[in-house]
């Protein structure tokens, strides 16, 4: 699948694995300049806060974690092709999204307020790993993609999960861009699903014109204060996938 990434609409970009045979037939083939892929960089692999604090400790500010040297590696690979890479951020480790909720995906539960800034750490080593860019995990208007688990503070509020994203997303860029080594990686709003079209049914889905009005008129964890996304995102994603194959036709656009 082709896709355009990042504030470069005019050039051609990938979706898949980073291995070199990739980055090649991508660039050989293609002419790719971007590589959007989320091999070897999914959280999960600190299975407990102290394993987490362990890389932490032992990187550093500007130190590498083991967990992703082959990432790190096939980044390289990339940038030696003149292809830059695109990461979505996602994922959660168990213990920063807290109980697993009943059904759907626990791996892309939203991340409980007081582990944000784990979270934001993980976004910040991606960058130093050889991120180009990041995009806030990936179809978050989807509730199978961005949901609350039963300890999270909002549970009984499942559209506030725009709230809690725009949450997450500020302390990622915050973290992101305070790193002189990794300010010049962009950051971005997750891709959302063309959810309320004819051919792509959720009910718990939030339509992604909703999805990205709410952006800017959140509201922090106290319900109360106003919070946005306004300045705190470097690009925004959508994944218009739903015209093509559909009863009205092609041209119907009408779900934006």
């Amino acid at each position: 699948m082709l896709v355009s990434t990042c504030a470069h609409a005019q050039e051609m970009g990938t979706n898949g694995p980073l291995s070199a045979a990739q980055v090649d037939s991508s660039v050989d083939e293609l002419g790719a300049k971007w590589i959007r892929t989320s091999d070897d960089t999914e959280w999960g692999f600190h299975s407990t806060e102290a394993a987490f604090a362990a890389d932490v400790a032992t990187a550093g500010t500007s130190g590498l974690w083991p967990a992703l040297a082959t990432f790190h590696s096939r980044a390289m690979y990339a940038h030696s092709r003149g292809v830059r890479v695109l990461v979505p951020a996602m994922a959660a480790a168990a213990w920063a999204r807290g109980s697993d909720r009943v059904g759907g995906n626990h791996w892309h539960q939203a991340i409980l307020p007081s582990k944000r800034w784990a979270f934001a750490e993980f976004a910040r080593q991606l960058c130093l790993n050889g991120a180009d860019a990041i995009e806030l995990t990936n179809e978050p208007n989807l509730a199978g993609e961005y949901a609350f688990g039963p300890d999270h503070p909002r549970v009984s509020y499942p559209d506030e999960r725009v709230d809690d994203y725009v949450l997450l997303l500020r302390a990622v860029y915050g973290r992101v861009k305070a790193d002189p080594l990794t300010a010049s990686c962009q950051v971005g709003i997750g891709g959302t699903s063309p959810v309320g079209h004819e051919m792509i049914v959720d009910v718990a889905g939030i339509h992604p014109v909703t999805w990205y009005q709410r952006l800017f008129n959140a509201k922090a964890d106290d319900r109360v204060t106003p919070s946005s996304a306004a300045g705190f995102f470097d690009f925004a994603a959508v994944h218009p996938y739903g015209e093509f194959g559909i009863p009205s036709g092609p041209a119907d656009w009408s779900y934006r």
